[in-house]
């Protein structure tokens, strides 16, 4: 597929000015510039993701139905809290609540391993 003369330019912007493209978003997604973001990742999150507490390049998490940020986290964690918000999460909790083994194992060893919780 062939790139339009625009979306080069793009491309090449982003190339030149690293950075100002992440701090346009920042703003006009979120309303806050690359210094508040610092601040706000320093002062409460310690430089850390919020959710796993490890150190790495972090995004901006964001409530989907308002849009406000809440917070900075790693593109794992964010990834999964934006999983974790989808409506089928709650029925794979439901279900994962309701679950009942189809079938018990007749091996008396893998039924002891099951009560105790292990893996043959």
């Amino acid at each position: 597929m062939m790139k339009t003369l625009g979306a080069l330019r793009s491309a090449a912007w982003r190339r030149a000015n690293p950075g100002r493209h992440e701090a346009n978003l920042l703003m006009s997604q979120y309303g806050f510039t690359r210094e508040q973001a610092e601040v706000v990742l320093v002062e409460r999150q310690g430089g850390l993701c919020a959710v796993c507490r490890q150190f790495g390049r972090l995004v901006v998490d964001h409530d989907h139905k308002t849009g406000a940020a809440r917070g900075m986290l790693c593109k794992g964690c964010n990834t999964k809290i934006g999983a974790i918000e989808s409506p089928l999460f709650q029925s794979c909790l439901k279900y994962l609540k309701e679950c009942t083994y189809a079938q018990e194992p007749s091996d008396p060893a893998l039924a002891h391993q099951a009560d105790q919780g292990t893996q043959p």
